[in-house]
């Protein structure tokens, strides 16, 4: 996956996506088990249309699809960090129908609240030592990119087969009723119709099941030490977890602020000369920063179409007077945002 890693939780023999083994301690968290009054297991068959592509990047990742409208854009910051990547399929939105049929035995679901966990040394520090480096930015990507950008606080634990249905399939199948819950007998008979290919079907892990093996699968679900995550939902970018005030100085590093600090155009123009710049003036913008700042971090009020842009900066008091003998450099500069170098800031109010 493009922008995330894998990654497993040290206190469950699961895998989970977006988290490092070694990251996080979870001492605590809430329990709710699907039961049934069934002699025996029961399972979730459902088509899956999706429309855009980010759809099919939650369903091939198996993240509950209603996640999307809980995405902030400021995730973006730690997912891009290439000025020449295209933007990451998280918040792509762009037409893409793909249909898939999925199957699910679900035992139970996890809530992690984030009040109950507790970082391991070894993230702290790395996080820690991000934030001393001369480019804080780059090297906090680098952190969260080796232990994870995100997590999941909720979980759901079961075993899941899953196809892409091709239209030409699915127009024959999509006026068909299914039960909320099927039996066994009623899973291998709809195993059989929906394996129109004879392909099979894939877990979560990537392993085929086919007619030859499915009777293995179901006894795997009878077995509860096999459990593996077959939903996430509920994400949480990962610099949440962490201390007040190391989250208060990775979130301004990283452009993340909840005040945006205008002064008018003519400043601009005055400073910056901006009539006299050959190319077009796409954005303007004035962030208020502390005179002890040598490195801020600016975000973009929306994702740039393309990296082909110039960058011109100054400093100025409020009253919109400039600051001489500072040095301005630009750097980790992408699609959302860049960040700024000031030297020689030291004194002036």
């Amino acid at each position: 996956m493009k922008g995330l890693r894998n990654g497993n939780n040290q206190s469950f023999d699961f895998n989970q996506l977006y988290i490092k083994d070694h990251s996080f301690n979870f001492n605590q968290l809430y329990i709710k088990e699907h039961s049934f009054n069934f002699n025996q297991v029961h399972f979730i068959p459902k088509l899956l249309i999706c429309e855009k592509r980010n759809d099919s990047y939650f369903a091939e990742n198996h993240i509950d699809m209603t996640s999307e409208s809980d995405i902030p854009m400021e995730w973006c910051t730690i997912l891009d960090n290439n000025k020449d990547s295209a933007i990451h399929p998280l918040f792509d939105s762009k037409p893409k129908q793909e249909i898939y049929f999925t199957i699910t035995y679900q035992k139970v679901d996890l809530f992690l609240k984030k009040e109950f966990i507790r970082l391991s040394d070894e993230f702290r520090n790395k996080v820690n030592d991000a934030l001393k480096e001369i480019d804080p930015h780059t090297a906090l990507i680098n952190t969260f990119f080796t232990f994870g950008n995100f997590f999941a606080k909720k979980v759901t634990l079961g075993h899941k087969l899953f196809k892409r249905i091709d239209k030409a399939w699915y127009e024959s199948v999509k006026d068909k009723k299914f039960n909320d819950y099927i039996g066994v007998n009623e899973l291998q008979d709809l195993f059989k119709e929906m394996d129109y290919d004879g392909k099979g079907f894939l877990t979560v892990k990537g392993e085929i099941i086919n007619q030859e093996n499915l009777k293995n699968w179901i006894e795997l679900c009878k077995n509860d030490s096999n459990l593996q995550i077959i939903k996430r939902d509920d994400l949480m970018a990962v610099y949440e977890i962490l201390e007040d005030s190391i989250r208060d100085e990775v979130k301004s590093i990283l452009g993340i602020r909840e005040y945006q600090y205008l002064k008018p155009r003519e400043i601009y123009q005055q400073h910056l000369k901006l009539p006299e710049v050959k190319y077009q003036v796409i954005m303007t913008g004035c962030e208020k920063i502390q005179s002890s700042v040598v490195y801020h971090r600016i975000t973009f009020p929306k994702r740039l179409e393309n990296s082909d842009f110039s960058l011109y900066g100054s400093i100025t008091r409020e009253s919109g007077e400039q600051i001489d003998n500072v040095i301005i450099k630009f750097k980790s500069i992408n699609y959302y945002g860049f960040s700024v170098i000031i030297e020689n800031f030291t004194g002036h109010e």
